[in-house]
């Protein structure tokens, strides 16, 4: 059995595993639980950030227009809005094309934009620069005749000089506890309900009429993580009004929440987690005389590293310098546990063991197993019957090809247009990297075939 397919098979058996955690009976006391109030950070308790309670409650506000803005391209008007997501006031940029509307009105697209960070989140200006992938993406979907509306999370954008509200969740959950992305959902869902809204904005031109049946969704990295989440709320008897015609994300980090700590957090700071067994890189965890390294995380570090040749390296090394993956574990539950329990939510902990060949393996307390399952989109494939497109690189460590064909299989029973598209030597922008290394050889970007790809899903 080659070592793909074992390391395959034994993911399966622990996402199979995981999902029958999922599907359990609830381990959370439901009995006089105390009520969220969505409008702080504050969480009474794991279970309302699981994906059904948050399935049972209402969503909506309304858009409003504050400005006009230029968004340095043509064929398209773009504005910024406000509107309300649980008492707090987000920002989103609305694109409207200049043609005019079909029939039945314009086709609308709500697009989930990637992780920014607490530092650069007040700053914020929704791509209208017209730099990168994500801006691409908006303004070729805009120019192609979609109502582009691009929230932006609580906490992002400032307009006529007043900040998002909402930083403090950033504050308390941009981290390594992995929640964010679930008040990020419930943001985009927000404005999912608030589509109707736009019917009676003044945009400088006649009623804009949109298509309520033509919504379609999609994600890049955070955002497909925040997109999925939301599919899974929206889909199948929830309360969310406004139904997605179809869905598409690409470089999505949706895997599971407990995985995701320990794959980015090693991944992230230390170079074990790609090395060899002989401390090189070698694209695999076998050394040139076939030492193996037990704790080989993926093939590819991130092409920004600029060299896998350490004797070469400078900078890097304070960035990229834990000692072993079993540190870079340490540091990142140690943080996630740090804080649930300074939010007084942790119950147990986590523990570490070494197999006999040298892995390092974490167990959770069985709370966080169930708690944190409940907020993975992944685990539930039930809810997940709309139309969905994932893109990925067969070499970006944040979207692993395992989780997006794990993901295409596991939703191939219930989902009759689901499907995977693996783009060969690309980044996690879907570009080809200006290091060699990284693209070898390889000179077609992704983004321009995902964007002709994703045109032809939307209208299907």
């Amino acid at each position: 059995m080659s070592k793909i397919v074992w390391f395959m098979k034994t993911m399966l058996v622990v996402l199979l595993s995981s999902s029958s955690i999922a599907c359990s009976s609830d381990h959370l006391n439901h009995q006089n639980k105390p009520l969220m109030n969505w409008t702080t950070p504050d969480i009474p308790e794991l279970s309302v950030l699981s994906i059904p309670h948050l399935r049972k409650r209402q969503y909506g506000s309304k858009f409003v227009k504050l400005i006009a803005v230029n968004n340095n391209s043509s064929g398209y008007s773009s504005f910024m809005s406000s509107y309300q997501s649980d008492g707090l006031t987000n920002y989103a940029r609305i694109d409207i094309p200049q043609k005019p509307a079909p029939t039945s009105g314009y086709p609308v697209l709500i697009y989930s934009h990637g992780w920014v960070g607490i530092d650069n989140a007040p700053s914020f200006n929704f791509f209208l620069e017209q730099k990168g992938s994500q801006a691409k993406y908006i303004d070729n979907l805009a120019r192609q005749g979609y109502v582009v509306v691009t929230p932006g999370w609580r906490g992002h954008g400032t307009v006529n000089g007043i900040a998002a509200q909402g930083i403090e969740f950033m504050q308390r959950w941009d981290n390594a506890s992995y929640i964010s992305p679930l008040f990020y959902a419930i943001d985009m869902l927000n404005a999912l309900d608030s589509i109707d809204s736009l019917a009676s904005v003044e945009f400088d031109r006649d009623p804009l009429k949109v298509d309520l049946n033509k919504i379609v969704l999609a994600g890049h990295s955070q955002g497909g993580d925040s997109a999925l989440v939301m599919l899974a709320i929206a889909g199948e008897q929830s309360k969310v009004r406004n139904n997605i015609a179809s869905a598409s994300i690409f470089s999505g980090c949706f895997l599971p929440r407990l995985v995701q700590g320990g794959l980015y957090g090693s991944m992230a700071t230390s170079p074990e987690a790609f090395m060899s067994g002989d401390g090189t890189w070698t694209k695999s965890a076998i050394g040139r005389k076939g030492e193996i390294n037990a704790n080989f995380q993926f093939p590819y570090p991130p092409d920004w590293i600029g060299t896998v040749d350490s004797s070469a390296w400078s900078w890097q090394k304070q960035t990229w310098s834990v000692s072993s993956v079993k540190q870079a574990y340490i540091n990142t539950y140690d943080q996630m546990y740090g804080v649930l329990k300074a939010n007084e939510l942790a119950v147990g902990y986590y523990t570490l063991a070494t197999d006999t060949a040298g892995k390092v393996l974490v167990e959770h307390s069985t709370f966080i197993k169930e708690a944190y399952a409940k907020m993975d989109a992944i685990y539930y494939p039930q809810f997940l019957s709309e139309p969905l497109a994932l893109h990925y690189s067969d070499r970006d460590y944040y979207s692993p090809p395992f989780w997006n064909q794990q993901l295409v299989v596991s939703l191939t029973t219930m989902n009759s247009k689901i499907a995977g598209f693996e783009y060969r030597g690309n980044t996690h922008s879907l570009t080809i990297s200006e290091h060699k290394w990284f693209s070898e050889g390889y000179t077609q970007a992704g983004i321009d075939q995902l964007i002709a790809r994703d045109i032809e899903w939307f209208s299907q």
